[in-house]
């Protein structure tokens, strides 16, 4: 789909991407559109021109959340958006993961929808990654996006391990619920994806 020396970007289904960036991880973004607006999760490390890539995919403006606020998440590329999507628990982080931002932040709630147009994206807090990590669900489609809050390959907690415990025993009512069948992790390099089984085992640690 596109690929330079900072960023090679797939399509995961009709009207999603995945792109990882080169510097940490293969740190990754994703691109979900609908059919009146699109947004992206993550802005990767170092990926200049980031926003007009994506824009240029879905033919539309694109909003930018963070599932955390994290250098590899939030890197150089925040800066080309004027405006920036945040968990307000991850103000904290700010100063030394986004030094340079001068856009709005605009803060996330708990259960907040973004309706995308015949799509819809609900925003679910999983602190313990960072004190704001948040996941991301489409219902519809049976999946979600989980940052580094689960599934980048170790349990990285940099909160408590009880607000880790905590956050996925919440994560699994909302993923029996809804039929959540996996989630795409933060840190996603195509054969990692997080199983609802791996969440209910870091909530009976």
């Amino acid at each position: 789909m596109f690929k330079n020396d900072d960023v090679e970007i797939r399509q995961l289904d009709e009207h999603t991407w995945h792109g990882n960036g080169h510097q940490v991880y293969n740190e990754s973004i994703y691109l979900i559109k609908g059919a009146t607006g699109a947004i992206l999760l993550d802005a990767g490390t170092h990926i200049p021109g980031l926003k007009k890539i994506v824009e240029d995919i879905v033919k539309m403006p694109v909003t930018l959340i963070a599932t955390h606020v994290h250098g590899d998440h939030t890197g150089s590329a925040v800066n080309e958006w004027e405006e920036i999507w945040i968990n307000a628990a991850d103000e904290v982080n700010v100063p030394s993961n986004m030094p340079n931002y001068k856009g709005k932040k605009r803060y996330l709630t708990d259960g907040q929808v973004f309706d995308l147009g015949g799509r819809q994206i609900e925003v679910v807090f999983t602190p313990g990654h960072t004190p704001g990590s948040v996941t991301f669900i489409d219902k519809a489609a049976h999946y979600g996006f989980s940052g580094d809050a689960f599934g980048s390959g170790n349990l990285l907690v940099f909160t408590d391990l009880s607000t880790e415990v905590a956050s996925s025993q919440r994560l699994m009512k909302f993923i029996e619920k809804y039929d959540i069948k996996y989630l795409y992790p933060g840190h996603y390099w195509g054969n990692n994806l997080e199983t609802p089984e791996r969440v209910k085992n870091v909530g009976i640690i």
